[in-house]
């Protein structure tokens, strides 16, 4: 397709396997994937739970293939503040959201025995919503016996999950800088390198944590 379209640039975004240009091409590659700082995401919610007064905490993690890269990245992020914080090492459970029962069993695990953790790191708002569906199956009340903070700010989190909203437009605003950048001719490898700013995402705060 590149040699049939003849293209200046080719941005290249999260999840698909491009190979480098063959040598010698005029096609000038943008790598987008992996710039974000899904790590950074991690750790605010490590950071919010925190400063409310939690020392053990739990991590729900994304269990589906597709979501295997910035899962392992937003998990590193949150294991990373934990120990910046001295905290104890996070009580890490995969979550498939298919498997209702296996959601039962972690929310079962994190709340009961001597290491009973006080609140959770979703992933997502989806497994967020999950674990929420879970303590009310329990009799238990998010914000109350498990505080859970999730990430996206999807619709239904309006129903009251605290999460991390990703602000797309900024980081999108820095994405078309760099295209455009790039095809006035800069050094593509000074333009795929991580994109940074307090304006990145943002804590919105509700009842369940």
């Amino acid at each position: 397709m590149w040699g049939l379209l003849s293209p200046d640039l080719i941005v290249s975004m999260g999840g698909l396997d491009i190979p480098e240009p063959a040598e010698g091409s005029p096609v000038r590659l943008l790598r987008v994937q992996g710039t974000f700082p899904h790590g950074a995401i991690g750790g605010v919610e490590v950071d919010y739970l925190a400063e409310r007064g939690h020392t053990r905490i739990g991590y729900a993690a994304a269990a589906s293939p597709r979501l295997e890269l910035i899962a392992a990245e937003r998990l590193r992020g949150a294991l990373d503040r934990a120990a910046e914080l001295g905290l104890p090492p996070l009580d890490i459970a995969a979550i498939e959201i298919e498997d209702a029962d296996a959601v039962l069993a972690a929310v079962d695990r994190w709340t009961s025995g001597r290491d009973a953790v006080t609140a959770i790191c979703a992933h997502n708002d989806e497994i967020a919503t999950l674990l929420i569906a879970a303590l009310n199956a329990r009799g238990l009340v998010p914000g109350r016996d498990l505080a859970i903070i999730g990430v996206d700010n999807i619709p239904l989190a309006r129903i009251g999950i605290t999460t991390v909203e990703i602000n797309i437009e900024a980081y999108t605003e820095v994405v078309v800088d760099r295209v455009m950048r790039a095809l006035d001719g800069a050094d593509i490898d000074e333009l795929c390198g991580p994109i940074t700013g307090p304006d990145l995402m943002r804590l919105i705060v509700r009842d369940s944590a």
